[in-house]
């Protein structure tokens, strides 16, 4: 219960100023913009902040909060992500990403180089939606794994602006290393005038709050 009020707290601290046309954040905005991608599940809790100096490119850092074995530690990695391809259709948007961080790990023993990196793709309409993301992740004595996940979404209605915007997904994360190495979480999407935020339940039973910026 305590991890679990932690979580929500931790969550409900950021304020979410999303511009009208966005239905899902990504790593990079606009040129001069700024995203910030807050996330609280059984994993742990994220905090990725990122700097847009074009429409290509960010740069930032990533605070993580996490388990493995029994064993809390955090990682603090300034992180890049660049566009590699965006394909703009007539009623569909498809991009993938990729991203590399270098930074340090600690826990209570040790504070040890760290480095992650992955790639994320994503294709979407105004109806439905499917993405998928890896993450290989390396700090030393503290932890060392990959994980990746997949999502399809879909909307069952098409709002204007102005309108609550909501979706229905399904998330599918594999750990190998982990317990529980296949988590499924249903969810859902609400996206109301320049706010944007998730919620779900784990098949781990545990919650999942994301709440995500751009301005």
């Amino acid at each position: 219960m305590k991890r679990l009020l932690t979580g929500l707290s931790f969550a409900a601290t950021l304020t979410c100023t999303l511009p009208p046309q966005a239905l899902a954040v990504k790593p990079i905005n606009f040129a001069g913009g700024y995203v910030i991608m807050n996330e609280y599940s059984y994993n742990g809790k994220m905090l990725h902040m990122y700097y847009s100096p074009s429409a290509t490119f960010s740069f930032g850092l990533d605070t993580e909060w996490m388990e493995k074995d029994d064993n809390e530690y955090t990682s603090y990695i300034a992180r890049t992500n660049y566009l590699l391809k965006r394909w703009n259709m007539p009623e569909a948007q498809a991009n993938v990403y990729f991203n590399i961080g270098l930074g340090v790990a600690e826990d209570d023993n040790n504070t040890k180089f760290a480095a992650k990196s992955g790639i994320m793709a994503d294709y979407e309409t105004r109806r439905f939606l499917v993405s998928y993301e890896n993450k290989a992740y390396h700090a030393t004595d503290i932890d060392n794994h990959f994980e990746q996940s997949v999502r399809a979404g879909f909307a069952p209605y098409v709002g204007e602006y102005g309108d609550l915007h909501t979706w229905f997904m399904i998330q599918a994360d594999h750990h190998p290393t982990n317990d529980d190495q296949f988590v499924i979480t249903p969810l859902v999407r609400m996206y109301y005038g320049t706010a944007l935020w998730e919620a779900g339940y784990s098949s781990n039973n545990n919650l999942f709050v994301s709440l995500n910026c751009q301005f």
